[in-house]
């Protein structure tokens, strides 16, 4: 796989000092000051905007044990991880951090050493990771195996493994999009071998006329010649004959797909999971579709619970599952679904229906379990 690293946008490391005055700092992942910055009443969709125009945000650093709730919604908004001292930063710590570089105010001051404290606790982690890269020549991955490693707990080779596959598929896509760009050259090509099957045949006939006609003895060439132009017609039609197939397979392909997405007012899309373990990559929405739910890990748990708030599942989950995750899960057979391979289409209008009918349930159930409390109550 090879990677044109000036492409890649850059990994960058966040300090924030919230307040009246907020000021930020940005580190790259080696360290290097990016930009350093404060402003009176900073709002924090400008934050936000000044912030992510230098590249993506993998790390938020602060100076206090307790995490600030801004610095938790910024957080929130550009899917960073945050990193949080011990204890509370005293000033002169802060000073000695920053003395090398140049800042405005102490709420400047403050931004860098946090962000400067970020860098310092994960700097061992990009030595690991560029150290593993160099040995087995795939520096090129560098960016993207930082990122993963922060935000999962997949090691290192598992990362790189994954990285590998990844690209893999994306070659075999490639693949089949140049096919279907070549479905027009196929059909020349078809059209082609027609003309050279109807010449090939005319010629086997007319030698066939003179044979019949002449009753003379064939020449051994030319019987081997008919041989050869008999061999080659049955070639050329099995190639023409497989050229169709393929035209055929790819045309139907087009119209499936053609068809999904004329339905993309009515329907989500939802790509299909095995279970709750490590088949959780990314999230496009906050529904999912699971074969099956009773397979889980615990390390999964804060994310599906942060992330996700329909579970579709074709296997029933057990209450133990439902009880520990403590999000709506809705039976596949109950909706008007389209699936595909890697993909399934849900009808909005049924997933809308399930969830209303388990939420007028749930209230039911937790209507019934105050009036039965009060009658407990009273009879005490």
């Amino acid at each position: 796989m090879v990677r044109d690293i000036q492409k890649v946008k850059k990994l960058l490391i966040l300090g924030i000092d919230p307040g009246t005055t907020t000021a930020y700092a940005v580190l790259d992942i080696d360290g290097n000051l990016v930009e350093v910055k404060s402003k009176k009443d900073y709002s924090f969709s400008s934050l936000i905007l000044d912030v992510i125009k230098h590249g993506k945000i993998l790390l938020i650093g602060t100076d206090v044990k307790e995490i600030p709730y801004f610095i938790k919604k910024v957080s929130r908004k550009v899917g960073s991880k945050i990193i949080s001292p011990y204890y509370n930063i005293k000033v002169e710590e802060k000073k000695e951090l920053t003395k090398e570089y140049k800042t405005s105010n102490d709420h400047e001051r403050d931004a860098l050493a946090s962000a400067i404290i970020a860098f310092k606790r994960k700097r061992s982690l990009f030595s690991k990771i560029e150290n593993y890269l160099a040995k087995n020549n795939k520096l090129e991955l560098k960016y993207d195996v930082i990122e993963l490693a922060i935000l999962t707990s997949m090691t290192i080779k598992e990362i790189v493994d994954s990285l590998e596959k990844h690209e893999e598929k994306i070659e075999k896509k490639r693949k089949r999009q140049r096919t279907k760009i070549n479905i027009e050259s196929k059909k020349d090509e078809v059209m082609l071998l027609k003309q050279q099957n109807t010449r090939l045949s005319n010629e086997l006939n007319e030698l066939k006329w003179k044979l019949d006609k002449k009753e003379i003895n064939i020449d051994k060439k030319i019987t081997e010649s008919l041989r050869f132009k008999d061999k080659r017609i049955s070639e050329l039609n099995s190639e023409m004959n497989n050229n169709l197939f393929e035209i055929g397979k790819l045309k139907n392909k087009i119209n499936i797909l053609n068809s999904y997405l004329k339905l993309m007012d009515k329907y989500i899309l939802v790509s299909k999971i095995d279970n709750l373990s490590r088949d959780i990559k990314e999230y496009s929405n906050e529904t999912i579709f699971v074969f099956d739910p009773n397979v889980f890990s615990e390390k999964l748990f804060d994310k599906i619970k942060n992330n996700i708030n329909v579970i579709i599942y074709k296997t029933e989950p057990n209450k133990l599952i439902m009880d520990k995750i403590n999000k709506i899960f809705i039976d596949v057979k109950k909706l008007d679904v389209k699936e595909e391979d890697n993909f399934i289409l849900i009808s909005k209008e049924s997933l809308k229906n399930e969830m209303e009918k388990i939420n007028i349930l749930n209230n039911v159930i937790k209507n019934y379990k105050k009036e039965r409390a009060k009658t407990l109550y009273s009879q005490a």
